[in-house]
């Protein structure tokens, strides 16, 4: 009870659109909105899917943690972790092989 309470005070769950109070009873007619915000699952990643920076010793991206395999016209083979999908599915969204890709170069793979 208490989570609740503290998301509509917080807004998280709206009537309608709006914000209400806890002692507000519900009515024909209302639409109930409840937001919340989940992580995705992290996916494994390979050390040499980054480098590190000298400058401030953090570690840059610099190409995608897959490994392109093989790639022409019809095809792209790929080597990726295995707890990377290949798309959006379940409590993935954007830790899959396509949004990698689409955000890597997206003039070859999309925009995601």
């Amino acid at each position: 009870r208490s989570y609740y309470e503290a998301a509509i005070k917080a807004g998280r769950i709206l009537v309608s659109g709006k914000r209400v109070t806890c002692d507000y009873s519900i009515k024909q007619g209302d639409e109930l909105t409840h937001t919340v915000h989940r992580h995705e699952p992290a996916v494994g990643l390979s050390d040499l899917s980054s480098t590190t920076s000298a400058a401030d010793n953090e570690k840059e991206v610099k190409t995608p943690p897959i490994e392109i395999v093989y790639e022409d016209d019809t095809i792209l083979v790929v080597d990726k972790p295995a707890s990377m999908p290949i798309h959006a599915c379940g409590a993935y969204n954007y830790n899959t092989l396509l949004e990698v890709l689409a955000h890597w170069k997206p003039e070859s793979y999309g925009t995601g």
